[in-house]
């Protein structure tokens, strides 16, 4: 009887241990071959990345040695001309200037109730155009020249606008009729040549003709560049026609 038993039992052993084995071996043969089989992936995946890159490197390196012999091709000058850009309202802002310059110095010396009301309104009307002008300026690429011209053009009517209200003060003080209606500061600033006195006369005499001079320059500065942005637009458009 004892002797089936072991027999049994041996045989249970002999059947079910080396399947027992066996199947823990299969198990950790096939977990470790998990890792070994996601480096051959990562292999693959790093190639196919290197090969873009490379491709993306190549077309870069291509556009800039295309960009380089098309500049080396023109000159400096030229291309820093391209960007350049002269806004309208800064030529009218020039023409502005100069008109109400010599219309201030006609009616300085001629002592004129509507020359003096037309300045006064041509003088709202040039810091409007100044201030739209000297915005686009800054705003596009102006050359620093004509930006410095604004800039100088600003500082007169500053100075006209301050000047003349230190004059009206001092004059109204003296003679209250002045501050009468419409009428009355028009008077004041129609007689600044005699009731201003040699100091009056000379600071208006030299802002006028600062405001005169300023937008003849603005005018010439402007015109010399249109004509060299007309040049190198129309040698560009040649060019590309060539190509």
């Amino acid at each position: 009887m004892a002797t089936g038993v072991f027999a049994v039992g041996l045989i249970r052993h002999l059947i079910l241990g080396p399947t027992c084995v066996c199947d823990i071996q299969t198990r950790l043969s096939r977990d470790r071959l998990k890792p070994l089989d996601r480096y051959p992936k990562a292999e693959r995946v790093v190639n196919q990345l290197e090969g873009l890159v490379r491709e993306m490197q190549e077309d870069l390196t291509v556009s800039m040695n295309w960009e380089g012999s098309e500049q080396t091709k023109r000159p400096v000058k030229t291309r820093v001309v391209e960007f350049f850009q002269l806004p309208r309202s800064v030529v009218i802002s020039f023409g502005f200037s100069a008109v109400i310059g010599v219309i201030l110095l006609l009616a300085l010396h001629l002592e004129s109730l509507v020359l003096t009301g037309t300045v006064l309104a041509l003088l709202v009307g040039l810091s409007l155009a100044l201030t739209l002008a000297l915005i686009l300026a800054i705003k596009k690429a102006t050359p620093e020249g004509i930006r410095s011209i604004l800039w100088v053009q600003l500082g007169f009517l500053f100075l006209l606008t301050a000047s003349g209200t230190i004059y009206y003060l001092l004059v109204a003080t003296q003679k209250p009729e002045y501050t009468i209606g419409i009428s009355g500061p028009l008077e004041a600033f129609t007689a600044v040549a005699s009731e201003g006195g040699l100091a009056g006369y000379l600071t208006m005499l030299g802002l006028s003709l600062g405001i005169l001079a300023s937008g003849i320059v603005g005018l010439v500065c402007a015109s010399r560049w249109k004509k060299t942005i007309a040049k190198v637009e129309l040698s560009m458009g040649v060019e590309a026609l060539d190509q």
